[in-house]
């Protein structure tokens, strides 16, 4: 038997994360500062195009497995599969407060896999200073965009497991990748004949 929802106060008070942002105009600014011969365009026209740029990155590492190199080697965004690790439920509020009882969302379309956006600069290890330092929060048009491709194709994206470190699974690879190398050469230079 379901339990009766509790509706969430909605005036209560609500604690907002401070954020940090680039200031655009000194973005800006260097950016002519580092490449003169785009000067005659105003920081409007810039904020379109990195604007447009951002998109058509976000919407390779959606379309594609392996996802996208981020330009100037500062990393590599990508989208992996993982299996709900959460404890708690996962509530759907506005069908809970129509019917008054408690519903929740189980993925039965995934399979029980969420998709999860992943940025690492793992591979770039040796060049940039404070790499640990980066993190990468997705876009709202990101996240909604991945939210209705996942949907469809979510068996796309590489398994992803959600409890151990990204950098662990990309050691694996390369081991998996330096293996599969050393038995082409062994292949290769195989003889039957010689004992």
């Amino acid at each position: 038997m379901s339990k009766a929802f509790k509706k969430p106060d909605l005036n209560a008070t609500r604690v907002k994360v401070k954020r940090s942002m680039l200031d655009p105009f000194r973005t800006y600014l260097k950016f002519i500062k580092k490449y003169p011969e785009y000067s005659k365009y105003t920081q409007k026209d810039c904020t379109a195009l990195f604007k447009k740029l951002n998109g058509l990155l976000w919407q390779t590492a959606i379309n594609h497995r392996d996802g996208v190199e981020l330009p100037e080697n500062t990393g590599t965004i990508f989208i992996g599969s993982c299996k709900s690790l959460k404890k708690r439920e996962n509530i759907n509020y506005g069908k809970s407060i129509k019917y008054n009882t408690t519903v929740t969302n189980t993925n039965l379309m995934t399979d029980g896999y969420v998709g999860k956006i992943f940025y690492t600069n793992y591979k770039e290890k040796y060049t940039f200073k404070y790499r640990q330092f980066w993190s990468f929060k997705g876009t709202r048009d990101f996240k909604r965009a991945l939210g209705i491709e996942y949907l469809e194709n979510w068996k796309r994206y590489k398994v992803v497991d959600g409890t151990k470190n990204i950098t662990q699974q990309f050691n694996k690879k390369k081991r998996i990748e330096y293996l599969r190398g050393v038995a082409e050469k062994n292949l290769e230079s195989y003889n039957d004949f010689d004992i």
